[in-house]
């Protein structure tokens, strides 16, 4: 700067970056700069936690030159230029005991700009590279993060509250730019702002997308329920209808786990923590940005519906019924003949109730269940299956196989109740005929309970990791559901594999299925046992029914018809 008025010249500050120890060795042949005595002198490594270089007195070789370091003109630092440096040896620089290295344990603040200065103390020789300057951290690196850590740890008592009101409103901050961002409020402002002064909309290449928040319990696993199945594929059909996908899980926000990465590989954004440590921060923090929402299941939509209109005032709002709770609840408690579960169907039939009426729309994937909720809501109900991957062709060599599976996710009651009927009622009828023909119960979650039925013929295999090893086993699949509600999701899995597949009532519900089909419909225990034991001697008829099964998957199951019934639903 200049000494008249102090302002600083053009180009000051000017950063010097830090040396490493290579670089000495490079510099130490070109004539560094020297006094009028012929003093030497470098400055290797300015750091914030470490300072390092060396200084040479060639009148005194023997002698270790003292020297000052200085911060912003203040003194922080005084030490012995006397480390050994086989650099230096190796350069015909004297004996090599010319170096220096202060350590500074706290470390410099990363929030100051600091100006280091290193002069030797008998003569004011200031060593080349000196003046270097560390700027103040502007990103959040190590060292910020070092010294923070240090800050709070060395605090006492009565600077917490006003550390964590400092730190909480640091995160809120944070979270309301990565929102901004995410939200695309600078682009929308763009297009309204050309709309209001031209009358004309910006290109489709500058406008912003519709974006829907799709909020459930936890990340979809389709390999776990049916539901995961129908919200996954949902999500495909809102990305193939030009939304911006995002989802969040509310019970899973701080530990997303596996199946958040599946979600991000299908293009699709999750929020989780610490961006988001609650889905009313979701809502408010992205205030008026979604265009939809759509709340998956009953206890979702009672939750965050009030929050959703206060906070996304736009949006329209889409309830998925995963399946109507207060149906199965009615039907455990019939079949079980337990009161505990009449009462538990009164209370759910009010909440789907109140749910489908404070949406803007109601889905649902069973017809059946349409009708019974257009009886409950004025809302509008529309039935939208999901996406069922249906294989190329039937199963080959079906009539060589022999065995049946049935597969369901173990902690729903209906399932578990469905595998024991199987298991102690179904399957002896069976094997007084055919003790050959083994049943297969695959699926997650499975209890104990379970598994302690192994035996002749029953083989309670649990998760499989790889169900194509699994269905080359068998030859049909099974459904024995006494009570539940919705479409059942195992048994359009099995359908959508080629395979036939024997059903209750109950798991056939919803399907409309082609009379082929529906003759393996019955909910008669010795009609059930019968009908296994038939399709192991039908060759012809079962390879029939594996064609019809996947034609039926593939006329009613597809992404085409998902992705029009589902924009019906967004429009109607």
């Amino acid at each position: 700067m200049r000494s008249s008025d102090h302002a600083e010249l053009p180009g000051s500050p000017k950063v010097i970056p830090a040396r490493t120890w290579a670089t000495a060795v490079k510099a130490i042949p070109a004539l560094l700069a020297e006094n009028s005595d012929g003093w030497k002198g470098f400055l290797d490594s300015v750091r914030r936690q470490r300072i390092s270089g060396w200084v040479y007195n060639p009148a005194e070789p023997g002698v270790s030159v003292a020297i000052k370091i200085f911060d912003n003109d203040q003194l922080i630092a005084w030490t012995l230029a006397n480390r050994y440096r086989a650099d230096l040896k190796k350069a015909g620089i004297g004996t090599g005991y010319y170096g220096f290295d202060v350590i500074f344990p706290g470390g410099l603040s990363p929030l100051s700009k600091h100006i280091i200065r290193v002069v030797c103390e008998q003569n004011g020789f200031e060593l080349t590279h000196s003046p270097a300057v560390l700027e103040s951290a502007m990103v959040m690196d190590n060292e910020l993060r070092g010294y923070l850590v240090r800050v709070i740890a060395n605090s006492d008592s009565g600077e917490h509250e006003a550390i964590l009101h400092f730190l909480l409103g640091q995160a809120s901050r944070v979270r309301r730019q990565i929102a901004e961002q995410s939200s695309h409020r600078a682009e929308q402002e763009i297009v309204r702002e050309q709309i209001r002064r031209t009358g004309s909309e910006l290109p489709e290449a500058v406008a912003c997308g519709p974006r829907v928040l799709v909020i459930d319990e936890r990340y979809p696993d389709i390999q776990r329920d049916a539901g995961s199945c129908a919200i996954f594929s949902h999500m495909q059909a809102l990305l193939t209808l030009g939304y911006e996908v995002n989802f969040a899980a509310a019970a899973e926000l701080s530990d997303p786990g596996l199946h958040r990465k599946a979600l991000e590989s299908s293009g699709i954004t999750c929020f989780y923590a610490p961006l988001y440590d609650s889905i009313e921060n979701i809502l408010r923090y992205q205030a008026d940005s979604f265009s939809l929402i759509y709340l998956h299941r009953v206890s979702i939509a009672s939750c965050y519906t009030g929050l959703v209109r206060r906070y996304q005032n736009k949006a329209r709002i889409l309830y998925s019924v995963a399946d109507l709770h207060h149906i199965r609840l009615e039907r455990q408690a019939q079949e079980l003949d337990e009161p505990v579960f009449a009462q538990q169907a009164r209370f759910m039939r009010i909440q789907e109730r109140l749910a489908a009426s404070q949406a803007d729309a109601v889905i649902t994937h069973s017809m059946e269940e349409s009708r019974i909720l257009r009886k409950m809501t004025s809302t509008p109900v529309f039935c939208v299956p999901w996406a069922v991957e249906a294989k190329d062709r039937p199963p080959a060599g079906l009539e060589a196989r022999c065995g049946v599976v049935f597969l369901g996710h173990y902690g729903h009651a209906p399932n578990m109740d469905a595998a024991l009927y199987l298991v102690n009622e179904i399957m002896p009828l069976v094997h007084r005929k055919r003790p050959e023909i083994t049943c297969i119960l695959a699926g997650s979650d499975m209890p104990e309970q379970l598994a302690k039925l192994a035996g002749p013929g029953i083989e309670p295999l649990g998760h499989v990791e790889d169900l194509d090893s699994l269905f080359q086993r068998i030859r049909l699949g099974i459904a024995p559901l006494r009570f539940g509600a919705g479409i059942k999701g195992k048994v359009l899995e099995m359908m959508g594999r080629g395979y036939p597949c024997i059903m209750t009532p109950v798991a056939a519900e919803g399907l409309s299925l082609p009379s082929d089909l529906a003759a393996l419909v019955t909910n008669d225990t010795a009609s059930l046992a019968q009908l296994v034991i038939d399709l192991h001697d039908q060759h012809v008829i079962v390879n029939s029914l594996a064609k019809e099964s996947l034609e039926f998957i593939r006329e009613f199951f597809n992404a085409d018809k998902v992705s029009g019934l589902l924009e019906k639903a967004l429009t109607g």
